[in-house]
């Protein structure tokens, strides 16, 4: 065969009718030339065939592919060790002087903690990277005191061990107590010197980080055992025990007073004694739901409460008297309404939201706030006017564009804007966060396993948009078709589908399904349902309709055991994919319409230790 110019080839043997035999190989470059290779007459499976009947194809290309970026990320660094990313998203955040530190929570392979220089917020600052590189604590709060930065969290690979340990704000190198001790977690670095240390019990995660900035005093909150620890912290020291009922989060104003979220959403104000007590509650916040986290302002005039439930809102309270400052953010955040804006806030939910908000300030008072349910934390100024943001995405299982209209891409419950006009960079207007579909989500919905959200996503003939979502019944999982409006929440139209290897939906509305058990001897049939129109703006489909058989299954075949969801070309072709792993056959399959063969298979399995080309 002769090839014009270097190029990527593939071959394969097939039939005059179309039926590939072998595939010879895949994905190899060769020169421009002539060349010559070999078949030795054998079929996919090794056995001769009879040598007559068949021809050779060989197909090339010198397709690149280009990366364009990345959407939900405006660091501003498109790729490396500066980009900002987690595997979850901001948990806490602390600024002293010119650099913002901030935890992360659980990470994978790398540490929980960072810091940003806030004139370059979109700009990440590694600390601690370096020797060990790998799962460390995961580090749920942190505080600071100008000298010291402190991270309270737990081993995530042994919950029943948590701790403290510092950072210089000098150098980013550890800070050792006095009183400190050695410890080390599963799969990460042994830290020089750790404080609060509890080794066998799960219930002692850290629930609230705060320090004093002139006084002597680090204070960590243990929700479940009713407890807040009074250290030295500068020693690490234990000084006291104070006891409470289920403290949460702690912060202390510009005189060292203490403030704790306990209770039944009771958020108090403590002057701390010289001996590390607490005086009886000298001031206590009221008109509060579910109070959040909290941070007092530079010049400890307010103190400010991101406040949960139906409020979804930032509530100031004057730091001298209690009474109520002002109110910042739409009343209720996305309950009635996905649309993003700068002034809407999702802080928490009873289903899907888990992870904590968090506030902290610069010290010319703008302030930093996590806008959890968003994946963004946002910057404001003194007078509450939008700064700017840091947006990165945790890990995600669940992605889909609009396969009509994609313009609209999807994030698990996040919908973007992507215009394509434009190269995909942080902050040139590619894409923007417009809908939080997150909150109107039931419990019924929520997705366990977060594989499947929103899949299937398409812009029909009556210019409205539908996808899937799953509902559980008693564990069980329904397919249900819902609809994304232009305005107001998602709408559950009550049609359901059948198992997600089955059904599939088409860019026309029509639905498709392989109908067949899987199993060795089984047979099957692809059918079609074509849309028939819409009443009260849900879909209605034709009768199925039988479009192509399914020979009967072989181990080997691509229709055994698990199969996911067959789509067709615009050919005709009925592709059948396995991704089960060692399935001792072919992954990858194609029956034509109308007929009942396979017109090829290929992707042939391997053992897990295979070591050699691809096998497409």
């Amino acid at each position: 065969f002769n090839l014009p110019s270097s190029s990527n080839t593939s071959a394969g043997v097939y039939k005059w009718d179309g039926t590939l035999v072998k595939t010879l190989w895949n994905n190899v470059r060769y020169t421009s030339g002539t060349h010559t290779a070999y078949w030795d007459r054998t079929n996919d499976d090794g056995f001769l065939i009879a040598d007559t009947g068949y021809y050779v194809k060989v197909v090339s290309n010198n397709i690149t592919y280009n990366w364009d970026g990345t959407v939900g990320n405006n660091s501003d660094s498109v790729t490396g060790s500066s980009k900002i990313r987690a595997f979850e998203r901001f948990t806490s955040m602390a600024i002293a002087g010119q650099f913002a530190y901030y935890a992360v929570g659980y990470t994978e392979g790398v540490p929980s903690c960072y810091k940003f220089d806030i004139n370059k917020p979109l700009n990440k600052i590694n600390i601690l990277f370096g020797e060990y590189n790998d799962i460390d604590q995961q580090a749920d709060y942190v505080a600071t005191d100008g000298t010291n930065v402190y991270w309270a969290g737990y081993d995530p690979y042994n919950v029943d061990l948590s701790f403290v340990y510092a950072t210089k704000t000098s150098n980013d190198k550890e800070f050792t107590f006095t009183s400190g001790s050695s410890q080390g977690v599963t799969y990460g670095r042994t830290y020089a010197s750790v404080i609060d240390l509890y080794t066998n019990n799960p219930n002692a995660h850290p629930s609230g980080l705060a320090v004093q900035k002139t006084g002597k005093y680090l204070f960590v909150a243990h929700k479940e055992l009713d407890v807040i620890n009074v250290f030295n912290k500068t020693t690490g020291a234990l000084v006291t025990t104070l006891s409470f009922t289920a403290p949460r989060e702690i912060c202390v104003d510009g005189n060292d007073n203490l403030w704790v979220i306990s209770g039944s959403n009771t958020v108090e104000k403590f002057t701390v004694n010289s001996n590390g007590s607490l005086s009886t509650a000298v001031l206590s916040i009221s008109g509060l739901l579910e109070p959040l986290a909290m941070a007092v302002s530079p010049n400890n005039s307010k103190i400010m409460i991101l406040d949960g439930a139906s409020s979804q809102q930032i509530k100031a309270f004057y730091v001298s008297t209690g009474n109520s400052a002002w109110t910042f953010g739409s009343a209720g955040g996305y309950i009635n309404s996905p649309a993003v804006n700068d002034n809407k806030f999702y802080f928490n939910d009873s289903v899907t939201m888990l992870t904590k908000p968090f506030i902290a300030f610069q010290a010319d008072s703008s302030f930093w706030v996590g806008d959890v349910g968003n994946e963004r934390v946002q910057h404001y100024n003194a007078s509450r006017v939008f700064i700017n943001r840091i947006m990165c995405l945790p890990h995600s299982y669940s992605t889909s564009a609009d396969k009509t209209n994609p313009t609209k891409v999807f994030n698990e419950f996040l919908e973007f804007k992507v215009d394509y006009s434009k190269p995909l960079l942080p902050n040139n207007g590619s894409w923007k966060l417009v809908n939080n579909w997150r909150r109107s989500i039931p419990a019924e919905y929520y997705q366990h396993d977060k594989l499947r959200i929103f899949l299937q996503t398409v812009t029909l003939s009556n210019n409205r948009t539908y996808s899937i979502l799953d509902k559980y019944v008693n564990d069980i999982r329904v397919p249900e078709i819902v609809e994304l409006p232009p305005s107001g929440n998602l709408r559950f139209t009550g049609i359901t589908l059948g198992d997600f290897a089955q059904d599939v939906w088409g860019t026309d509305g029509s639905l498709r399904r392989m109908i067949t058990d899987r199993n060795v001897g089984d047979s099957g049939y692809w059918e079609v349902q074509t849309l028939k129109g819409f009443s009260n703006n849900n879909p209605v489909w034709n009768n199925p309709t039988i479009v192509a058989t399914l020979p009967k299954i072989k181990a080997t075949d691509p229709a055994f055991s698990n199969v996911m969801s067959p789509v067709v070309t615009s050919t005709g072709y009925n592709i059948i994919f396995n991704a089960e792993k060692d399935n001792k056959g072919y992954h990858l399959g194609a029956v034509k319409k109308g007929t009942g063969k396979y017109i090829w298979k290929t992707s042939k399995d391997t053992t897990s230790t295979y070591i050699g080309p691809l096998t497409l």
